[in-house]
């Protein structure tokens, strides 16, 4: 379990490969509460919390589930691949569709 970490991009990971894990409570300054530039497998992330994708950016996810993270933009995730996911209770703060995910 990776939590309550901070950094610029990517508060808990970044360029990464992380497979069975949680991230939970990050934060990160601009982009990537829980990841950036990575890819998951099976994870679970909550709570998070950046600028750009409170969840994740620019990263490949499978078998995911995102729930509580939030940004001003892209609550889940942004520009990012999500297949077979599972997201709920994300908040972005602009327009309605920028609280799950942006591309």
């Amino acid at each position: 379990m990776l939590s309550s970490n901070s950094a610029s991009s990517g508060g808990a990971a970044a360029y990464c490969t992380l497979n069975n894990c949680a991230l939970s409570t990050n934060a990160a300054g601009y982009s990537g509460g829980g990841t950036y530039y990575s890819t998951l497998i099976n994870c679970t992330l909550s709570g998070n919390r950046a600028s750009e994708g409170g969840g994740v950016y620019v990263s490949t996810l499978s078998d995911c589930r995102l729930s509580g993270n939030s940004a001003s933009y892209a609550g889940a995730a942004e520009s990012s691949t999500l297949n077979n996911c599972t997201l709920t209770g994300n908040n972005g703060a602009g327009p309605a569709s920028w609280g799950v995910v942006m591309r």
